[in-house]
């Protein structure tokens, strides 16, 4: 989503972006509608607080993003927790689920020396 939302802020302020630089972005913020109700199952699963970064490591994984998001675990006085709700999470990545095709093409594409008007990759 962080490529999705980078153009769509490249769209509405150009005036605050001077380059863009996308990896893996789409132009509906992902290739399947579908994709953000799996990624709200895959946070629910979590448990509610882990008791430690090692319990969170063993759930979350050793991948780098299981790392980042067990590092960006909140400590409270009942465990670590993630400092997002699985459902707001869920529906935030499902309102970005659709074509944005009129601010994508808006962008200028610079290739090398090159600058063309209309991104078409």
């Amino acid at each position: 989503m962080g490529a999705h939302t980078a153009f769509l802020a490249a769209h509405a302020r150009p005036d605050l972006v001077s380059q863009l630089i996308m990896l893996e972005g789409h132009v509906a913020g992902g290739k399947e509608p579908e994709d953000s109700q799996a990624i709200g199952e895959y946070f629910r699963t979590w448990p509610r607080f882990f008791g430690s970064t090692d319990e969170a490591k063993q759930t979350l994984g050793n991948s780098p993003l299981g790392r980042a998001w067990t590092a960006d675990l909140e400590a409270t006085s009942e465990g670590l927790q993630p400092r997002f709700d699985a459902d707001i999470m869920e529906s935030t990545i499902a309102a970005v689920h659709y074509p944005r095709w009129q601010e994508w093409e808006s962008l200028t594409v610079l290739s090398g020396s090159k600058s063309s008007k209309r991104f078409s990759g």
